[in-house]
């Protein structure tokens, strides 16, 4: 008999099978009345909890609690075991009584709606505060240091720094030079001709 349906029965909801795993970041989006990173954290040392649904929906859930700062503290403080598993198990009633009627349903009267998880404390756990967050070390942009370059400019005969695809260019440029310099030179240490026939 089941006292949430009238003291009634109750079973597995429909479209469900023996058993329900309901994992961490269900969990987490179950706890939207408390600020996102204390509920992520909370569904972390919460984890996978698995519900049995013909023992669990045959009876009633469990009481839903009344939570204090305290019960955050703890649950997230598993350097204290003891009061780390009350806190956690307190933790998994409330999310057991706010699944049951979504896994659950009575049998001949009408299911509750999924109640509300109670507000919580004014006075949270802050996870990750500003103040305690390391500043980024200062570093330099790139570790890699890189010379000063001078702009350069493509030459005839410097080519080496140009793109490749004008050295071709460059070679007949150079080879060409070449010609022009040996024939001047030619030139200047020629002697000259003479018109007459000595003979």
């Amino acid at each position: 008999m089941t006292a949430l349906c009238g003291g009634g029965t109750s079973s597995a909801a429909p479209g469900f099978g023996l058993s329900v795993s309901v994992g961490t970041s269900v969990i987490a989006g179950a706890l939207n009345n408390v600020p996102t990173p204390l509920a992520i954290a909370l569904a972390g040392v919460l984890g996978v909890m698995n519900f049995e649904l013909n023992t669990y929906c045959t009876t009633d859930p469990p009481a839903m609690p009344v939570f204090t700062a305290q019960d955050y503290v703890d649950a997230l403080n598993t350097f204290d075991t003891v009061a780390n598993i009350a806190a956690i198990n307190k933790f998994r009633d409330a999310l057991g009584n706010l699944f049951w009627p979504t896994f659950c349903k009575c049998d001949s009267v009408a299911t509750p709606a999924p109640p509300s998880l109670p507000a919580p404390p004014s006075n949270l756990p802050v996870v990750n505060p500003p103040q305690l967050t390391p500043a980024p070390p200062t570093t330099p942009t790139s570790a890699r240091r890189t010379e000063p370059r001078t702009a350069t400019t493509c030459g005839t005969v410097a080519f080496t720094r140009c793109p490749s695809w004008r050295r071709g260019r460059d070679l007949q440029q150079v080879r060409s030079f070449r010609h022009v310099r040996a024939s001047s030179f030619y030139d200047t240490i020629k002697p000259p001709r003479s018109s007459v026939n000595p003979g």
